[in-house]
């Protein structure tokens, strides 16, 4: 059985000096050591506690500890992480640089460190290009959520779960009890370190020391955000328009749909009117597409609910972005998270990466969003992906409103083959989003985009003759768009279409 050290060394010398109140440091360390004792493996974590450190008694833990997983506590920042002076009497700051230097002396024993202070980021990835693996704070921490995170992270790894896995469970632990601050955690690991292989406790396996680092360059990690919407209520989609989300095999066909509200979280399976799933026959797979690309969802989806039950990765991403799009089943957040994680544990499908942005884009954490957005692009430059982020600049969601970012993006997705996009560049003319209002230019993208079959590209046009934006108001020409894109699978421009008529 391996055991392994972990040196928990912690400061607090603002407080000592008045300028913060004070940490509930003994606080957090009963807090790990009951949830370890409760572990299966209780004995293999051994917590070396040095309170009150400074920069010379981490080195002198260093020496004599030889951890595997190095744990601060404390207050940190961007400049770096604060400790005590070597007489106790002030603070001093560990930056970055420091810390790698540091870390590269002992890195032959270190696996992982754990940077539990605000905004400590910038150092967890100068460590984990060093040791393999770090988390570190996006953003200012309570002491409370910081706790919670700690404990229940430590709880993990003594159950020998991996340090991918004990992280996740720490960020759900925080999502339950301080829901504000559930993305504050952040691990990150060099290339060559994959943290959901990386065990430290488990029975027969020996922690070896990390290999070098073979490149000075810190490597951003990223979050596979799941397991979160496990614990959430049940939520109302509502009408979301986004930029880009049908997914399709092919990103030119399909119908857009209409984000119906969800029902709830409590029937989950619901598949509009199937009594059975369908019996499952080799090539099954390939005609399940060939439905979802024929819009026939409420089959497809049966089908892929199988597959995807069975353990076939591709199956349940197509399962998350139908729960995601409510196609041939009710609208299902919770469901369309747990689908798509499960997906991306097998393969990193591009599909499933720009779902998992959608997902974060409605809940409002637009800093993930374009994090997924941007991972579907460079590593598979995924078109929808494309006009996503193009929606975050028109909007100004993370980054800064830049109209001309915006339409070089919806036309790079649009050359890529995703249609849609020039709708996306359209209303960015037409709404008047960072810039003047040209409804002459939205037209013309519009029609581009209706030529080329995008049903939503028919219905805004529609929609402008109907209101008389730009053009002169023609309920003939707007009941005559309507129908060719409810024809082509519209279900917001059948709506539009029958509250014309109604009139």
């Amino acid at each position: 059985m391996s055991k392994i050290k972990v040196l928990f060394f912690a400061a607090d010398p603002l407080s000592v000096q008045g300028e913060a109140d004070k940490l509930l440091l003994d606080e957090e360390v009963r807090r790990i050591r009951r949830k370890v004792r409760g572990a299966e493996h209780r004995d293999c974590v051994d917590l070396d506690l040095r309170p009150a450190a400074s920069g010379d008694d981490l080195l002198q833990a260093l020496n004599e500890v030889r951890p595997q997983i190095v744990h601060f506590s404390g207050h940190g920042g961007r400049n770096g992480l604060v400790l005590s002076s070597e007489d106790g009497t002030g603070a001093r700051t560990a930056n970055a640089a420091v810390l790698k230097r540091m870390f590269k002396l002992f890195r032959g024993d270190i696996r992982v460190g754990l940077l539990n202070a605000c905004t400590s980021l910038p150092q967890a990835e100068a460590i984990a290009d060093v040791v393999g693996c770090a988390i570190g704070m996006r953003s200012p921490i309570s002491d409370l959520a910081a706790i919670t995170f700690s404990a229940s992270f430590y709880r993990a790894i003594a159950f020998g779960t991996s340090v991918q896995d004990a992280y996740e469970q720490a960020c759900l632990a925080v999502a339950m009890e301080h829901p504000d601050e559930e993305e504050c955690a952040v691990l990150v690991a060099r290339p060559d370190v994959n943290p959901a292989e990386l065990v430290l406790v488990s029975p027969g396996v020996v922690v070896e020391p990390a290999p070098a680092a073979a490149h000075s360059t810190p490597a951003k990690g990223f979050r596979r955000l799941g397991a979160i919407a496990a614990v959430a209520v049940a939520v109302v989609f509502g009408s979301f328009l986004l930029y880009g989300y049908k997914w399709g095999r092919d990103p030119n066909g399909g119908a857009q749909g209409n984000r119906a509200s969800i029902n709830t979280l409590f029937h989950p399976e619901s598949t509009h009117g199937i009594d059975s799933p369908t019996p499952i026959v080799p090539g099954d797979l390939t005609k399940a597409k060939d439905l979802y690309d024929a819009r026939s969802y409420a089959v497809a989806f049966s089908l892929f609910r199988n597959f995807a039950e069975d353990g076939n990765e591709e199956a349940m991403g197509y399962l998350g972005v139908m729960y995601l799009n409510g196609e041939g089943t009710d609208p299902n957040k919770a469901l369309a998270e747990h689908w798509l994680e499960k997906a991306l544990e097998k393969e990193r499908d591009p599909r499933v990466m720009h779902g998992r942005g959608l997902l974060h884009e409605m809940n409002g954490k637009y800093y993930w969003a374009k994090h997924w957005y941007d991972a579907a692009i460079e590593e598979h430059g995924y078109a929808p992906a494309m006009s996503s982020l193009a929606g975050l600049y028109a909007h100004g969601r993370y980054v800064k409103a830049n109209r001309d970012s915006a339409i070089a993006l919806y036309k790079k997705a649009a050359d890529a083959g995703f249609v849609d996009a020039l709708v996306g560049a359209g209303e960015v003319y037409q709404r008047g989003l960072d810039g003047p209002r040209n409804t002459d230019a939205a037209l013309n993208l519009y029609n581009q985009a209706a030529n080329k079959g995008s049903a939503r590209a028919m219905e805004m046009i529609g929609r402008m003759y109907e209101q008389g934006d730009g053009v002169a108001r023609n309920p003939q020409q707007a009941r005559h768009w309507y129908q060719k894109a409810a024809d082509a699978g519209s279900a917001v421009a059948a709506a539009n279409l029958a509250l014309l008529n109604a009139r």
